[in-house]
């Protein structure tokens, strides 16, 4: 049985990303549609018309909408994505799942402005339940996966520190960067080695 899914911001990352010239998928909306044996895409909000045309002409056979919340009412999505600007995300969401707990919420990083309304959003998560996915996709490639265990097998020698170049703001391509540094040293920053983040 396929997943329906739905995208909440259909800016850049919703879909956007994927009508540049690019090699590999970027967005939400690319994702769902380059698995059609396991997704259906019924839906996409946002509250710019002209996202809304381009998307619906991306995807036909999808439902659009000005607001999330009606879509949520409407569609009912079994995996919902959230690609909204971080500030305000936490209010969407707690609006959101009030109406519908889908199976999986995937939210766009940074989850939120301020640390309160990032636990908020996370403890809203939990109070109904619903699994949340951080698009964190760096952990997944193949080659920061063997970087990692060659790090952990002690194959390339003692680790004395990890510097990570990244470029664009730190909330935005930076946070790919310390996501990474925190995955390759085994997710804890202890005090011995030098850990550094250079954003550039």
């Amino acid at each position: 049985m396929l997943l329906r899914s739905a995208v909440v911001g259909l800016g850049k990352s919703g879909s956007l990303f994927d009508e540049e010239s690019r090699k590999v998928t970027w967005s939400h909306a690319g994702a769902y549609l380059g698995l059609p044996d396991q997704y259906c895409l019924v839906g996409g909000s946002d509250l710019l018309d002209e996202n809304l045309v381009r998307f619906q002409l991306r995807c036909p056979d999808a439902k659009v909408f000005s607001e999330a919340t009606e879509m949520m009412s409407a569609l009912r999505p079994d995996v919902l994505s959230i690609c909204t600007p971080p500030r305000g995300r936490a209010e969407l969401v707690k609006k959101l799942l009030a109406i519908h707990r889908p199976k999986a919420l995937i939210c766009e990083k940074p989850l939120e402005v301020s640390p309160e309304e990032r636990e908020n959003l996370v403890n809203c998560c939990l109070k109904h339940e619903v699994p949340l996915l951080v698009n964190y996709n760096r952990r997944y490639s193949k080659v920061y996966q063997h970087l990692r265990s060659f790090i952990q097998e002690n194959r390339v020698g003692p680790l004395t520190g990890i510097t990570i170049l990244a470029p664009n703001r730190l909330w935005s391509i930076g946070s790919h960067a310390l996501n990474l540094l925190f995955y390759l040293s085994g997710n804890t920053l202890k005090s011995g080695p030098a850990y550094l983040f250079h954003p550039s």
